[in-house]
């Protein structure tokens, strides 16, 4: 039996889940989340830190960033944001000399960085007393902070929810295909198998998903329909891992 989709978001995370509002507050009609675990215990929405940056080092991760840190300050109460900034410690002469350049860029979009010698960074932070001979400098982003991910993720989730947003739980994804479409550019057609009310996949197994990293878009606009194939299986299909990224190049 297949259904057909016209907005379907692999992912319910924070950021799935916060695409999935931006696009129904638009007036888009007809958008499902599939995910295997939507209660987050495997997830990065619920286990990490609740970090909240905007220091990256390319322009549209920082303006992107810079937006959501601004949306979080405006509902700092309800998100559980502090302002507490980050420190940046080098121990690279190279990569410091490297911060040194982004810290332009990022002052450019008014984030406020300073730059910190040695000696600077123990006066104003004392609790560092291991290894000083080691670094060669630091930054510290005022504005960034920490939030809490999971409040975040729940008022996305509700406020998609009241806007009409189907959430399927226990869905996860076998693979993608893609299409080129007249008078589009190349479109995703996805997924084309879905499978439903199924366990966790077998250890080792890897699931593809699309709305699992840092950076949401929410300007995105749906451009082609898609359907989902809801069929009985046991496991995912492996998929070709991509090498990882070095720090400098992940920053």
């Amino acid at each position: 039996m297949s259904t057909p989709v016209p907005v379907l978001i692999l992912g319910g995370g924070i950021i799935g889940t916060a695409v999935a509002w931006a696009l129904a507050e638009r007036g888009v009609r007809g958008i499902e989340v599939v995910d295997l675990d939507l209660a987050g215990v495997y997830a990065s929405s619920e286990l990490n830190a609740g970090g909240a940056r905007a220091t990256w080092w390319q322009p549209v991760n920082i303006e992107c960033c810079r937006l959501t840190l601004d949306f979080f300050r405006a509902h700092a109460e309800r998100f559980g944001f502090r302002e507490c900034g980050y420190l940046w410690l080098y121990d690279d002469a190279a990569l410091w000399r490297r911060a040194l350049e982004k810290r332009g860029l990022q002052n450019a979009h008014g984030l406020g960085v300073e730059a910190l010698e040695p000696g600077e960074i123990w006066s104003r932070f004392a609790l560092l007393d291991r290894a000083r001979e080691e670094i060669v400098g630091a930054t510290f982003s005022p504005r960034d902070g920490l939030v809490n991910p999971n409040a975040v993720r729940a008022w996305f989730r509700r406020e998609a929810r009241a806007l009409g947003v189907v959430f399927r739980d226990r869905d996860y994804v076998m693979g993608v295909r893609t299409a080129r479409v007249a008078g589009l550019a190349l479109s995703f057609i996805a997924p084309w198998r879905t499978l439903a009310s199924m366990p966790p996949p077998p250890s080792g197994t890897h699931r593809d998903h699309t709305a699992t990293g840092f950076l949401s878009v929410p300007s995105v606009r749906p451009v082609v329909r898609a359907t989902a194939a809801y069929r009985r299986a046991v496991r995912v299909g492996l998929h070709e891992r991509r090498p990882a990224l070095s720090a400098h190049e992940y920053a």
